[in-house]
This record gives structure tokens, sequence and C-alpha cells, in this order.
């Protein structure tokens, strides 16, 4: 499968974005590839980790751009990887809050785009099931060539738009950019599927 560095990513959406240095859209391509995998199917482009432990430090873990969705948090590791999504165990799982408040239990928590915030664990560690972007063999984050033009495009836009500089020479063709990045994830979707179900079907063939 041929893919495509996360860095050549944002060096691409640079040259629209026209910022001095690509580090500076760094967080909003991360936001954009996010939104165009889960929109293309997160669970076919990404590695899944179960009971990834994760340090809390001053109530707060920083989340690594490599994480792309966290699905669930828990204190304590599952006994077995038979542990799935939505069939939680209450003595272990925590749940995410949206608010300012504080609810009495230990391991509630707020996401941010950079972090999980702890109100009531200041050290301390837990586990986390969540997609993660691969790496190539120089631990370099890639994205499958079959999502790339997809996160291209929608970057682009997404970036362009957030920047409110309409001395920006592409500013007036961000919606039709959209556009665009709308129809190729759908594209995307499509083809990955169809890939997906070949797969599936060869695998039936050969046993």
């Amino acid at each position: 499968m041929r893919t495509h560095s996360l860095e050549y990513l944002l060096a691409q959406v640079n040259k629209t974005a026209m910022m001095p240095s690509a580090e500076a859209i760094r967080i909003s391509v991360m936001d954009g590839v996010r939104h165009v995998f889960r929109r293309i199917g997160i669970n076919l482009l990404c590695g899944f980790a179960y009971d990834e432990e994760i340090d809390i430090v001053d109530h707060k873990y920083h989340i690594p751009s490599r994480i792309i969705s966290i699905e669930d948090v828990f204190q304590d590791r599952p006994e077995s990887e038979k542990y799935v999504i939505g069939q939680r165990n209450r003595d272990i799982s925590s749940y995410k809050v949206s608010s300012g408040l504080r609810p009495p239990k230990m391991l509630s928590y707020r996401e941010s785009p950079l972090e999980l915030y702890f109100p009531h664990i200041r050290h301390g560690n837990a586990y986390m099931s969540c997609y993660y972007l691969y790496e190539d063999e120089d631990g370099e984050l890639i994205i499958p060539e079959i999502a790339y033009m997809a996160c291209l495009q929608w970057c682009s836009y997404f970036v362009l738009d957030q920047s409110m500089n309409p001395k920006n020479p592409r500013w007036q063709e961000r919606l039709i950019m959209k556009q665009q990045a709308d129809q190729t994830i759908v594209e995307a979707r499509g083809n990955l599927n169809e890939t997906k179900s070949s797969d599936h079907r060869t695998a039936r063939i050969l046993r």
C-alpha cells in the first residue's frame, strides 16, 4: 500500500495557507485529518489499541499527533482482548464530561483537541482504547494514499477558512474547495469499502 507522510501533507497544505512555517498549521491539519478519517472509515484506515497506557501529569494527558480518535478511557487494564467498545465494565470505565462540572466519579475527564483533563487525578496512570496513525520504518506518521487526496483537499479548505485572511489568493475559492473535498471523501469511502469487500471475498475463496 502506498502512503504519504504527515509532514509531506503539512508542506502541501501550507502551499495554500502560505504561512511562514508549516508548523503553524499542524493542529488545524490534524483536526482536518481526523475529520476526513472519520468520514471515510476510521476503522479501515487506522490501527487500534485497546489498552494503551497513558500518564496523567498535573491532571492532564497530552494527546499525541498519532492519535486519531480516543474511544474510551479506564482505570485498570481489561483482563483480555475480549474487551469491546460499548460493552464496558462500570468498575473500570470512565465517562466524558463536556462542561466544567466535576461529577463525583473518580475517572471523569474532559477532552480538547490537545489533551485530556482529569479533574480528580493529579498524577497517575490510566488506559485508553484508541485509533492511531500508522508509522513507516523511519517513525514518520503516514496517511494511506487512498485517503491522501481527501485529506489534502479538506485540510487546504479548512486551514484557509480558519485563517480569515481575504488577502490569500485562494480565499474566494474556499467554498469550491470544500465541495471538491466532500466529493473526494465520498469517492475515497466508496473505493475503500469496495477494496475491503474484495479482500473479504478473496479470503473466503482461499479458505
